[in-house]
């Protein structure tokens, strides 16, 4: 008995050393989950005996047992005997999340390894666990990826996450246990069968066995085909995406052209391939079908936890309301391409109200950086707090942007003298040109003529951008206002009228959708060819009025 014992100590050590061999990387940081279980309790000191040195122990505390204190004590001391450190991570499981407590104890353990890990995570799942996950999925009834069961190494988080033990018995590693005298806890919630997957073990499994012996190795070498057919699917999903894909959209035509299961797979792999979480089949298979049934005014949406697929210009796109980096760089790329004189970033038609101030200035540093001198960069830094409008405008200036467009702070209905000392203090604390932004059908405050030219007289105020679309206010701007006072229209329907009688440009909302023709209808009207600027005004007339 004692050589039987030794020899499985032997088998079971030299296996998951050549497990391991090709996976590690040279002084990659080892995670091993520690429950206090039977399974993780071999694992570790499978780990010790390898003379991996650079092991540490994550013992999650969930706190639903009255024993919980009581399995960390056990964590503590088997870590002291084999040398290795150990981290006790307390969590909070939330009972009230509708997930069930076993996947709720779940989504908090792992949750518990992404915020503490680093590395690798090595935990001890074993052939037992593999055929209850495989069977729990099908009775759920899961697709190929489910059926798959849990993989041996997968990306989790900043993790790479690796099972050692998927193909070992439960049986053979009681055994290494038992052989060499180690001590294990047992969870009592482990003998609750009202909980799906104890119930499986228990009775479900337990009776299939008696009728076919093999049924926890047979359920987990399907798992190991499903795997293999879960692969190729993704192999044709990949390819798929590549006929498309058009940047990190789809066009709506090519995706019409796939069949309803080979959409449906595509959909699938992409939601996977972002991190999302994958609707239940026939939530999938409705979408699948509206995309490729819907007429050309419609536009599906799929509304999900993570974010949400919808349709928008003949383009399926998936939105997670985070910034869209890529496609803002390709933006300011597209406008000095098309000759846009500056950018404006952060103004107040589009994305200012809906960012928060992490991502307002990120937006500022990024274009700065990747606009790179080739056009002035325009920072909007306006805010109804004054304090605030003061830190946005310095962040500005400290990221390198060359001027700051401020607006009249909104909700707030400030009086004159209050837009006057709200202006001045900007000014007087940041040493960056500021453009004064008065747009009274946003913002309900109108800062009148008098204010803006009583503003020209502070050092650091050099313009303003009058959206009133106010002819006659605009003459006695440009009647009145100092000869280096730069006077832009915000309202693109008088930008002709308004730059052929004196103003220096137009800081425009139609130039996002066509900048060349803004620009040439900017420079036309300047320069006096008035036929030209006109015929450019009607070309663009419907974009005025739906602006």
């Amino acid at each position: 008995m004692v050589a039987s014992r030794n020899s499985l100590s032997t088998d079971l050590l030299t296996g998951v050393g050549a497990f391991l061999a090709p996976r590690l990387r040279p002084d990659e940081r080892l995670w091993a989950g520690l429950s206090g279980g039977c399974d993780s309790v071999v694992l570790l000191h499978l780990l010790s005996r390898l003379g991996l040195g650079n092991v540490s122990a994550i013992h999650v505390h969930h706190g639903l047992s009255p024993n919980a204190d009581a399995w960390a004590e056990f964590c503590i001391s088997y870590c002291k005997r084999l040398g290795v450190p150990l981290t006790i991570r307390h969590v909070a499981v939330d009972l009230a999340s509708g997930m069930g407590m076993e996947a709720a104890a779940r989504a908090a353990r792992y949750a518990a390894f992404a915020e503490c890990a680093t590395g690798c995570l090595l935990l001890a799942q074993h052939r037992g666990d593999q055929a209850e996950t495989v069977l729990l999925n099908l009775l759920r009834g899961t697709g190929v990826t489910g059926a798959a069961g849990m993989p041996v190494e997968r990306r989790f988080a900043q993790l790479r996450l690796l099972r050692p033990l998927l193909n070992v018995s439960r049986a053979e590693i009681e055994s290494y246990a038992s052989g060499l005298g180690l001590a294990w806890i047992n969870d009592e919630s482990n003998a609750d069968t009202t909980l799906a997957r104890n119930f499986l073990r228990h009775e479900a499994l337990t009776a299939i066995s008696q009728r076919f012996p093999a049924a926890e190795a047979s359920l987990a070498q399907a798992a190991g085909h499903f795997a293999e057919a879960a692969s190729l699917l993704d192999e044709l999903a990949a390819d798929d995406w590549q006929q498309v894909a058009e940047g990190d959209v789809a066009l709506m035509a090519a995706l019409r052209r796939l069949s309803l299961p080979r959409l449906k797979n595509l959909l699938r792999h992409r939601l996977r391939c972002l991190g999302w979480q994958v609707p239940v089949a026939s939530r999938l298979e409705e979408f699948a079908r509206q995309l490729r049934s819907a007429a050309p005014d419609r536009h599906p949406e799929l509304v999900l936890p993570d974010g949400k697929m919808r349709v928008a210009r003949g383009r399926l796109h998936c939105e997670d309301g985070s910034l869209d980096l890529n496609s803002f760089r390709n933006l300011l790329d597209f406008h000095v391409s098309e000759g846009t004189d500056a950018i404006v970033v952060v103004g107040t038609t589009g994305e200012s109200p809906t960012v928060n101030v992490e991502e307002h200035c990120e937006l500022i540093k990024v274009a700065v950086d990747h606009i790179a001198g080739r056009i002035p960069v325009i920072a909007g830094t306006g805010a109804n707090s004054t304090t605030e409008a003061i830190e946005l405008t310095e962040f500005a200036k400290k990221a390198g942007a060359d001027l700051a467009l401020s607006v009249v702070p909104y909700y707030n209905k400030p009086t004159q003298e209050g837009l006057y000392r709200h202006f001045k203090a900007i000014a007087e604390a940041v040493e960056l040109p500021v453009l004064l932004y008065n747009v009274p059908g946003r913002t309900v405050a109108d800062m009148s003529n008098d204010t803006i030219l009583r503003l020209a007289e502070v050092p650091g105020i050099v313009g303003v951008k009058d959206a009133t679309g106010n002819i006659d206010r605009a003459c006695d701007l440009i009647a009145r206002a100092p000869k280096d006072f730069a006077l832009y229209t915000g309202d693109d329907m008088t930008a002709v009228a308004t730059i052929s009688l004196g103003f220096h440009g137009d800081i425009s909302v139609t130039a996002n959708v066509a900048p060349r023709l803004m620009h040439e209808m900017c420079v036309a009207a300047a320069s006096g060819d008035i036929v030209r600027a006109r015929e450019i005004h009607f070309k663009l007339l419907m974009a005025f009025v739906c602006r």
